[in-house]
């Protein structure tokens, strides 16, 4: 594994990364390195406790634990959402992509673990020009609040008691 310290240094001395770290575990046994800066100005070389930002790739790795949990026979991919997020169990659509965001209707199909993996379940981003995404930047706190408590599987309301009340 000294190798791949090698390898990844030729990276960093050709300025495409300031600095690399990597963790192979393979049949119990966990090889691990660590090569380049932390920070190039200063040369604070990589430790152990480094954060880094890594933004939209959550991406695939909710997706490597998702086909995982596939492999497993825990979850399938045209398993409803709604199954596994309940919150999700009352989708609207917007009625007409270019009206307002209160002219919604009953969704005819849930969306499925499939349509997440594919960005194909018709959820917007707050950057698209669409209205859900003009709705999104101005409840931006709020959405992302309920998010979290999604992820950590509280319910929106318990959650704000728990925040706003301490109960």
């Amino acid at each position: 594994m000294d190798e791949l310290n090698l390898i990844f240094q030729e990276y960093i001395n050709q300025g495409k990364y300031p600095g690399i770290q990597w963790q192979i575990a393979h049949k119990n046994t966990s090889y691990e390195g660590k090569v380049g800066y932390k920070n190039l100005d200063t040369k604070e070389k990589i430790q152990d406790d480094t954060l880094y930002r890594i933004w939209s790739m959550t991406k695939p790795i909710i997706a490597i634990a998702a086909m995982q949990l596939v492999e497993k026979n825990l979850m399938k991919l045209n398993d409803p959402i709604n199954l596994y997020l309940p919150e999700f169990s009352d989708l609207k659509v917007l009625n007409n992509e270019e009206e307002i965001i209160t002219n919604i209707i009953q969704l005819e199909k849930q969306p499925t673990i499939k349509d997440l993996l594919l960005h194909t379940a018709g959820f917007s981003y707050n950057f698209l020009a669409d209205p859900v995404g003009k709705a999104y930047d101005q409840i931006k706190a709020l959405f992302i609040f309920h998010f979290f408590c999604i992820l950590t599987h509280i319910r929106t309301g318990q959650a704000m008691q728990r925040r706003f009340f301490g109960t």
